[in-house]
Parts: structure tokens; sequence; C-alpha cells
């Protein structure tokens, strides 16, 4: 099962993925600071444990399933994952497991994912030679269209133009 060890690592694994996925997408002076500020508190989790411990104890116990769920999304994020599945594997009925993340989130888990999605996708256009069908497909889109109109949604330019950007 899950322990509070677990949802202790998963957030910090999530505070390193920001920092790298901002600084891999840019470096301009506010990506720096955010960077930089994520890094500051990263390091403070590690140097200050008890404290931590201390300040994540006082959490509500929906934090801890919501970081479940953006660590199950992130594990499996170059998979189809089902709201069903989610809500599954935190134990929660779909509609309360829905309410919940979109409050503790802002945007509902199916956004969520697809925005992680499409940032992975980015990591991927950045750094390899595979083609935007390649990776749509290994991000389980199914279909390049489907995929370049989420890319540009999300992103506001194409994954051709992101890729010739970066």
């Amino acid at each position: 099962s899950y322990s509070a060890i677990d949802s202790h690592a998963f957030y910090r694994i999530e505070l390193f993925e920001e920092i790298y996925f901002m600084l891999g997408n840019g470096r301009n002076l506010d990506r720096m600071i955010y960077a930089s500020l994520c890094f500051h508190h990263l390091l403070a989790t590690l140097t200050y444990t008890d404290l931590y411990l201390e300040s994540t104890n006082r959490r509500k116990p929906s934090d801890n399933f919501v970081h479940v769920a953006i660590s199950y999304m992130s594990e499996y994020v170059e998979t189809t994952l089902s709201i069903n599945d989610l809500a599954a594997k935190c134990g929660y009925s779909r509609s309360h497991f829905t309410h919940i993340f979109t409050k503790e989130m802002g945007m509902p888990p199916k956004e969520y994912f697809l925005r992680m999605k499409i940032n992975r996708a980015c990591l991927l256009l950045k750094n390899t030679n595979e083609s935007i069908i390649e990776i749509a497909m290994r991000m389980g889109f199914g279909e390049g269209q489907y995929f370049s109109r989420t890319f540009k949604k999300i992103k506001g330019i194409t994954a051709t133009q992101y890729r010739k950007e970066n």
C-alpha cells in the first residue's frame, strides 16, 4: 500500500521534475526565478526534514491521495489512463476523486494528465529525433490530429513550431 514516506518522496520528485521542466523549456528570467525558488524549497525539505514532516502531517488527507494520483499519472504518462483507473488507484469513486482533485489542483484530472503528457512530449520534441506522429503514439494519443489540437491548445503553438524554436 501507500505510506506517508512515499508521499514525501513523491513530492520531492515532483519538485525536481518541475525544476527540470522549467529549465528544459527555455531559460527566460521568470523560468529561472521559478526554478530557483522550487530548488530552494526542495533543499528545505531535505535539510529540515523534521520540520517538513511536521508541516505535512497537518495537511488534509486529500493532499495525500492527490499526490498518489499525480505520481501515478507521471509513472504512466505514456499510456492511456481513465479517470476510473485513477479513482480506483486512490480508493475513491470517480465523482469524489474528480471533485477533490479539481479543488486541490485547480483543474480536472483529465486536463492535468493531458498537460502532463504535452509537457513530456515537449521534452521528446526537444531531445529526440522522433517524428511528431511517433511522439503522439508514444504518448498514447492514438492519432496525430488529436495530439496536434491538444498541443496547440495547451502550448499556444504547434508541435512543429515548438520543435523549431527549441
